[in-house]
């Protein structure tokens, strides 16, 4: 959509796409615990891998928080990342 009211022809901002995002956060956090109870870590040191605190990690687990900023989706990502390429996710 175009705004017409301004001298220079601007495209309008679109909405976002919260529902994708949403859906990527859940597969994250499901796959984070998932790996958290099969690896046997604990909260606390998973929390401090990936770089937040204690409470956020609980708070994901216990699904009081389900959405994950870029910055952390991509924290999160690539911490499982190098845990499947190092063999510990199994």
């Amino acid at each position: 959509m175009i705004n017409q009211n301004a001298n220079n022809m601007i495209p309008s901002p679109q909405p976002p796409t919260e529902e994708i995002f949403v859906d990527d956060s859940a597969r994250m956090i499901d796959e984070l615990r998932r790996f958290q109870k099969k690896s046997g870590i604990a909260q606390e040191r998973l929390a401090h891998l990936i770089g937040v605190n204690l409470g956020t990690v609980n708070r994901w687990f216990n699904k009081k928080t389900h959405r994950l900023n870029g910055a952390t989706q991509m924290a999160i990502e690539t911490f499982l990342n190098a845990q499947k390429k190092n063999g510990r996710d199994k």
